[in-house]
């Protein structure tokens, strides 16, 4: 079984595209919607949020976790890569949503990424994108408060085309224009047209999820000794830690289907 984890409803976005590329398996996503948003916490508080949201999926049988939030990909994945699966979960696997997309967008010269202040703070997405193109500029913006509407159901207010159009307006002004842009919260992805619109039409809009659903069917066919371990039943099983009926309320805002699914994890 194939575990996702998010912050919140935003994962929803990774777990649609995975199961797209991968119909066959079997999938138990888990969105932390009681702890959301990560983007205000310390890097402490989002690594004990993931380990934790991590230890859950293993017990529920997932034998490889995708981190679907950039944040705790940003902040966390490094650290439960290096100890907390080597004491805790030996043979199993955790990979991250940023690197795939930093590596996919570093053709670009001139790159803007949309992303939770946590996740800016760590200065991940310019640090993996350089490896790759050590000539690209990076330009990161912190998006406060975007996630908390969304998780809110108010990602269609003018409250939320005012702030986004803001941070975008702003990152637009610092960089002199991006000729990629990456959404770096899986929440965006879910209202990624609003950005779109506002953006030249020549500019390559970068959705996380899409890259990383492609890039695990590449690792699964380089590691058959994981791929051998993951359930083809075709099932699936959403959770959340918060209320279900608020995680189905916004999901269908959202027109996310597999919102409907969700229950508390048990």
């Amino acid at each position: 079984m194939i575990g996702v984890f998010d912050s919140g409803v935003g994962g929803l976005a990774t777990l649609a595209k995975l199961t797209a590329v991968l119909p066959a398996y079997s999938f138990v996503y888990l969105g932390d919607t009681a702890h959301n948003p990560y983007g205000d916490k310390t890097p402490e508080e989002i690594y004990a949020l993931t380990a934790q949201g991590v230890r859950t999926l293993f017990a529920a049988g997932a034998e490889l976790v995708i981190l679907a939030c950039n944040t705790a990909s940003a902040a966390a994945l490094c650290q439960i890569q290096q100890e907390l699966l080597p004491a805790e979960f030996p043979g199993k696997k955790v990979l991250g949503i940023l690197v795939p997309a930093a590596e996919a967008v570093a053709a670009g010269d001139r790159i803007g990424v949309l992303a939770t202040a946590a996740t800016v703070r760590t200065g991940a997405y310019s640090r993996e994108i350089k490896k790759t193109n050590p000539r690209a500029e990076v330009f990161e913006e912190a998006c406060p408060g975007l996630v908390q509407l969304i998780e809110n159901g108010r990602s269609g207010s003018a409250e939320f085309e005012n702030l986004a159009r803001g941070y975008l307006d702003s990152l637009m002004k610092t960089s002199g224009g991006t000729d990629s842009l990456i959404l770096g919260c899986t929440h965006y992805e879910l209202v990624g047209a609003q950005f779109a619109k506002h953006l030249p039409a020549a500019a390559r809009i970068f959705q996380p999820s899409a890259i990383a659903a492609v890039k695990l069917t590449d690792y699964l066919q380089r590691h058959p000794e994981v791929n051998a371990k993951l359930a083809r039943k075709g099932e699936m099983r959403v959770w959340t830690t918060g209320d279900p009926e608020e995680f189905r309320r916004v999901g269908r805002a959202l027109n996310c289907a597999l919102a409907e699914k969700v229950m508390i994890p048990g």
